[in-house]
C-alpha cells in the first residue's frame, strides 16, 4: 500500500526462516547464446568484453547474481574440474574439456586471481559459495594433486564468501562391470564414497581434507558430497574388487569414518549430501537383497533423512547441508520439479538440515530446456529473466515466515476447518483430498465457495512491525476467477491498520494446486496479522498448506 510508514524493528522480530541455506547450483548463462558460460572459461574471461551480452563477463555475472538475490538466494554452488588439453572423453583417453575447469596439473595465475575476484563479487551480493573441486586423478599419488589444489585453496580457502569446499570426482578410469578391468572413464561428480573409506576415492578425500587443514582452512569448511537415498548403498549390496570388502557402503558412514580418522570433532564437521528425489526402488535390480519395497519420493526422502541423522548423530554440533538437491532424472508428470523442492524444503525443516542449493539455475544448453525428461531449471534460457514454477518454491524456502498459523493445512475440524471463519456470502468447508500432490501438505484443504463474494479468515497471528515476511500457500481455482489473498495488519487493540492484497485471475498450471509466495512488509504499529482467502465474484477456491 502507498503512503505506509515502515518501522524498523528494535527487537528480535517474530517469525522464522525455514532453513538457513537457500541456494542454487549455478552455471552462469551467456544470455542470448545457445550454451555457455562454462565455469572455467567464465573465470578466465571474467574481465573480457562479451559482445553477445553487451558487457564484460563480470557485469553479466553481477546481473545474474542480482536476479538470484531477488529470489532470496544466499548461497551458490560452483564447480571446477581438472581439465586436459583435449576434449575426448571416450575411454581410455577420458579427457575433460578446458572450458569446464582449471588445467591439470596446475592452475594458471590468472585462473586463481580471477577465482578470488569472482568470490569478491559473490561476497558483494551477500552470498556464500559451495565450491566443488572435481578431480579425475584420485588414483594418482596425492602429491600430484597438491599442485592443482594448493593454488586454489590458497586463493579462496579463507575468503569470507566461502562456506564449503567439496573434494569430488573419481579415478581417471573405472571398472564399471566389477570384473577387475577398467573399462570406462571416471565421472567428475560426487565421489564414489560408496566404495568404502579404504578405496581410492575415500583415501583421496581424506588426504585432501587433511591437506586443506594443513593450509589453515577451518575443518568446518571442508567435506565431500555423499549421495544419499540410494537403496543399494544402504543395504551394502555386493560389488566388484574396487569396493572395500567387495560390497557397497552407506556414503555418510564413509564420511563419518574419514572425519573420525582425521580426529575432527563432531562440532567441526560438515556432512554434505547430494539428494535428488525419486521413488525408493528406482534402478534397484531384482537380485538385491533384502528386496526393495517401493515408496513414493516424499516418503523415501523422509526415511532417507532419518537414516542420515542416525549416522551423523543429533545434538552433537555437526551440520548437514545439501549442495545438490532436486528431482532425479528422468522427470515425469507424476513428480514435478517444484514438488520435489517443496517436499525437500519441508523435510529439511523437519529434520534440521541447514538447507541446500537446488539443481539448477539454468540448463547447460537450449536443447535441455526443451527436454521433458529432465528437471526444470529455475530460469528459462534466454535474454529475459523468465522463471519456471520451481522459482516460487525457492522464494518460499528463502523467506522469513510468520510463526504459528493455526490450522495452516486444515487438518483439524469437522465439516468446516477449525480456527477459520467465513465472512460474506458463500460456504466454507474442509475438502478431503485423499492424497495431496505433495504429502507434506496433509490430507485436507480449505474449500471456499463464494456466492457472490466471500472470504475465509484466519485467527490473529503475532507479527512484528517493519519486517518483510513471506507467506506462502497452495491455491486451486477456476481460470478467470477473481481470487485474492489479503494480509491484514492489526495493532495491539486488534484494529486493522493496513492491508497487503494480492489478486489472482489465473494459475500457471492447468490443473492441481500451484504455489503462491506473498511478500509484504508490516507497517508501524503492527502487532498481529490475519490472513483472508477470498473471491470477489462467484467462484470455488481451494487453499492448502499455509506457511
Amino acid at each position: 500500500m502507498q503512503g505506509r510508514t515502515r518501522a524498523v524493528p528494535s527487537v528480535q522480530p517474530l517469525g522464522h526462516y525455514r532453513v538457513a541455506v537457500h541456494g542454487l547450483y549455478t552455471q552462469f548463462e551467456r544470455r542470448g547464446w545457445p550454451s555457455q558460460y562454462w565455469t572455467g572459461d567464465l573465470v578466465r574471461q571474467l574481465d573480457d568484453f562479451d559482445s553477445v551480452v553487451g558487457s564484460t563477463v563480470r557485469a553479466e555475472v553481477e546481473r545474474q547474481l542480482t536476479a538470484m538475490s531477488g529470489l532470496g538466494v544466499n548461497t551458490i554452488t560452483l564447480e571446477l574440474r581438472t581439465t586436459d588439453a583435449g576434449d575426448d572423453f571416450s575411454f581410455p583417453k577420458c579427457e575433460i574439456s578446458p572450458p569446464l575447469g582449471f588445467r591439470w596439473p596446475s592452475p594458471s595465475a590468472i585462473e586463481t586471481t580471477n577465482l578470488r575476484a569472482l568470490f569478491d563479487i559473490v561476497q558483494a551480493h551477500r552470498m556464500k559459495v559451495y565450491l566443488r573441486l572435481a578431480s579425475t586423478h584420485m588414483d594418482e599419488p596425492f602429491e600430484n594433486s597438491k599442485a592443482w589444489l594448493g593454488p586454489i585453496l590458497n586463493a579462496i580457502g579463507n575468503h569470507p564468501a566461502l562456506d564449503l569446499i567439496l573434494f569430488e570426482g573419481d579415478t581417471h578410469v573405472v571398472d564399471s562391470s566389477g570384473d577387475g578391468v577398467a573399462d570406462s572413464c571416471g565421472i567428475p561428480a560426487e565421489p564414489p564414497l560408496w566404495l568404502g573409506a579404504k578405496a581410492k576415492p575415500g583415501t583421496y578425500v581424506k588426504a585432501a581434507i587433511a591437506y586443506a587443514m594443513s593450509l589453515g582452512i577451518d575443518a568446518r569448511r571442508l567435506s565431500a558430497e555423499a549421495v544419499v537415498g540410494a537403496y543399494m548403498f544402504d543395504v551394502r549390496s555386493g560389488a566388484g574388487p574396487d569396493a572395500q570388502d567387495r560390497h557397497l557402503w552407506p556414503t555418510l558412514e564413509v564420511m563419518r569414518q574419514i572425519f573420525d580418522e582425521l580426529a575432527i570433532p563432531p562440532s567441526k564437521r560438515t556432512y554434505a549430501i547430494s539428494m535428488y528425489e525419486h521413488r525408493k526402488c528406482l534402478n534397484v535390480p531384482s537380485f538385491v537383497t533384502p528386496a526393495c519395497v517401493d515408496a513414493d519420493p516424499h516418503t523415501w526422502a523422509d526415511e532417507t533423512l532419518r537414516n542420515v541423522f542416525d549416522i551423523v548423530g543429533r545434538g552433537n554440533g555437526a551440520r548437514v547441508v545439501a549442495p545438490e538437491i532436486g528431482l532425479n532424472r528422468p522427470a515425469s508428470s507424476s513428480w514435478k520439479s517444484e514438488w520435489a523442492l517443496e517436499s525437500l524444503a519441508a523435510l529439511f525443516e523437519k529434520w534440521g538440515v541447514d538447507g541446500g542449493t537446488y539443481w539448477v539455475w539454468i540448463h547447460f544448453s537450449d536443447s535441455e530446456d526443451r527436454d521433458a525428461t529432465i528437471e526444470d531449471a529455475v530460469k528459462r534460457r534466454g535474454v529475459a529473466f523468465t522463471y519456471n514454477p520451481v522459482a516460487n518454491e525457492l522464494i518460499d524456502m528463502s523467506g522469513f515466515h510468520l510463526n504459528a498459523i493455526e490450522n495452516a493445512s486444515f487438518e483439524d475440524g469437522g465439516t468446516t476447518p477449525d480456527k477459520w471463519t467465513l465472512s460474506g456470502s458463500g460456504t466454507l468447508s474442509r475438502l478431503d483430498l485423499g492424497q495431496a500432490e505433495v504429502p507434506s501438505r496433509g490430507r485436507y484443504a480449505l474449500r471456499l465457495t463464494a456466492n457472490p463474494a466471500a472470504e475465509a479468515v484466519s485467527t490473529p497471528i503475532a507479527a512484528t512491525a517493519g519486517v518483510t515476511y513471506t507467506t506462502t500457500l497452495n491455491l486451486r481455482f477456476d481460470s478467470g476467477a477473481n481470487v485474492y489473498v489479503a494480509v491484514r495488519e492489526l495493532d495491539a487493540d486488534g484494529r486493522v491498520i493496513g492491508e497487503s492484497l494480492t489478486r489472482f485471475t489465473s494459475q500457471p498450471a492447468t490443473d492441481g494446486f500451484d504455489t503462491f509466495p506473498l511478500r509484504y512488509t508490516t507497517p508501524a504499529g503492527t502487532a498481529a496479522v490475519r490472513i483472508a482467502i477470498g473471491a470477489s465474484a462467484p467462484a470455488t477456491v481451494d487453499a492448502d498448506n499455509l506457511r
